[in-house]
């Protein structure tokens, strides 16, 4: 399967398998705090061998404010790393458990995203969840091709004309209702892929910091243009960072 979603993994009703590029991305859906502690301990255990330099794509989704003067809180915390999401959904949640705090906190993670420090913002205004090291991805691709207005741009722009790659993301998925306490398949798609999209960014050949180290020498001349998302595909988050190069470097 090139794109799409798998409705609830046998034996467990909350996990869903999503497709992008013929990526697997194993994503749990939850509000219960005893499966977001499951889900930081699993993957802390995958990645135990780089927690000193882990990257997390994240983004966060609300029901949109169709009143002047409405503030809709924050409805769901997308996280990624590798190919594993959590969506988590902090309106239904009776206490958000410590280890999600310890988790965002933790200086030795950066945390990626498209317009991130105001997601974080939110995150803290609604939930006081408060993240320690975050690095957004326009900032990253405006350096790296000196290109100031790419300080503006959305995911689907980065997307599109940096690593050639298409994203869906139709409007009406985009002002649904994400304060449900039952997503729909295609808001599990859509923020599970926004989430894994901002971490496959920051971990692709286009940025310096998996471009430096998996690209051989005489191939790093910034054409100004980088490889397409096909030609080197988002398995390589394994050899980022093995030298310990942080995104903070590139910032």
């Amino acid at each position: 399967m090139m794109d799409g979603i798998e409705e609830c993994v046998a034996g467990f009703p909350d996990l869903y398998n999503v497709w992008f590029y013929g990526h697997r991305i194993e994503t749990l859906v939850t509000y219960e705090s005893s499966r977001v502690i499951e889900w930081i301990d699993e993957t802390e255990f995958i990645h135990r061998r780089r927690l000193h330099h882990l990257v997390v794509g994240l983004d966060v989704e609300w029901r949109p404010n169709r009143y002047r003067g409405e503030s809709n809180p924050v409805a769901t915390l997308q996280l990624c790393v590798g190919h594993r999401c959590l969506i988590f959904q902090p309106l239904y949640c009776s206490q958000i458990p410590d280890a999600l705090h310890r988790f965002l906190s933790d200086s030795n993670y950066t945390f990626v995203g498209v317009g991130i420090h105001t997601d974080l913002e939110l995150l803290a205004q609604d939930h006081e969840l408060e993240v320690a090291n975050a690095v957004d991805l326009r900032t990253i691709a405006a350096n790296q091709f000196n290109d100031r207005s790419l300080e503006r741009v959305g995911l689907k722009h980065l997307a599109v004309t940096y690593m050639g790659a298409e994203m869906d993301k139709p409007r009406r998925v985009t002002l649904s209702d994400w304060a449900r306490d039952s997503l729909t398949l295609e808001q599990i798609q859509y923020a599970c892929i926004d989430a894994y999209f901002s971490l496959s960014s920051a971990l692709h050949p286009c940025l310096p910091v998996t471009y430096s180290l998996c690209i051989a020498p005489e191939r790093r001349q910034n054409t100004g243009r980088p490889p397409s998302l096909t030609k080197f595909p988002m398995v390589l988050f394994p050899f980022v960072n093995q030298k310990g190069i942080s995104l903070k470097s590139i910032c």
